[in-house]
């Protein structure tokens, strides 16, 4: 009889990759991330991050000498510009190491950066008209989730010439 399980449930390779990340170390030890700390202090016991970014590796027991020796070579280059694309643009990040072939990228916007972010967004927004409120109309009202997860999806993905990573 043949395994018809992935028939029905088209999601099993996702649900397979989400448990193998839960079970890392990695995910096990994210009590001692700085943004735990920050965050735990808000009364919150939740991690957070507002992005994590997964890079896969091949895993460096199953290469050889030389092979990892290249492997080790691109992904230092691949993180070190990653990460001075995050700093560049005013982004805190901490790095932890995942399962073998997993490194984890917790990317955080500090408040004065979400704010230069907000102040830009809704200039454009009233530039091309969009908006029609004055923009100090709306300045002490708090963002929500959505809007501060696009905010810093914005950071992080606007091409360099409109302040991106």
């Amino acid at each position: 009889m043949t395994d018809n399980n992935h028939l029905k449930n088209p999601l099993a390779p996702v649900t397979a990759a989400v448990s193998k990340i839960a079970s890392s170390n990695v995910v096990q030890g994210t009590r001692n991330l700085l943004f735990h700390r920050i965050h735990n202090t808000k009364e919150s016991k939740e991690v957070f991050a507002d992005y994590v970014a997964i890079i896969r590796t091949k895993p460096f027991s199953k290469l050889s000498q030389l092979e990892k020796e290249i492997s080790r070579k691109k992904l230092e280059d691949t993180c070190r510009n990653l990460l001075t694309r995050l700093h560049r643009v005013g982004l805190k990040y901490e790095v932890r190491r995942g399962a073998d072939d997993l490194i984890f990228v917790f990317i955080l916007c500090p408040l004065d950066r979400l704010k230069q972010e907000f102040d830009r967004s809704r200039i454009h927004d009233w530039l091309v008209g969009v908006r029609i409120r004055d923009l100090d109309e709306d300045r002490d009202v708090p963002l929500t989730d959505s809007e501060r997860l696009r905010l810093v999806y914005e950071i992080i993905t606007n091409p360099l010439n409109e302040g991106g990573a």
